[in-house]
């Protein structure tokens, strides 16, 4: 039992609860199931006279902050590859 003392000076008798300890959840967002990417691709001059410029690019796996800079295309799916193979995700290669 606990006794307060209400301010105009009556006392007041309450039973004493005891709270179960609160279970930390966490709830899952729509981030936790999925990865996210930034590609970006632009045309570079050559320092060669009258040579055609180069496609160059950059991709980045935003959760990590890893960047790969590239030269071609055909390594923007390796690297999204490893990330969702590392995270547990198996893709088939019609899937590719």
């Amino acid at each position: 039992m606990q006794r307060a003392v209400n301010p105009n000076g009556s006392q007041h008798v309450s039973a004493a609860r005891s709270l179960a300890p609160v279970q930390e959840w966490k709830v899952k967002t729509f981030e936790d199931f999925s990865h996210s990417f930034i590609v970006r691709f632009w045309l570079e001059p050559r320092e060669i006279r009258d040579a055609m410029p180069i496609w160059r690019g950059m991709i980045k796996h935003v959760p990590s902050g890893r960047r790969l800079y590239l030269e071609n295309f055909d390594e923007v799916v390796p690297f999204i590859e490893s990330h969702l193979n590392s995270a547990g995700v198996k893709l088939l290669e019609h899937e590719l």
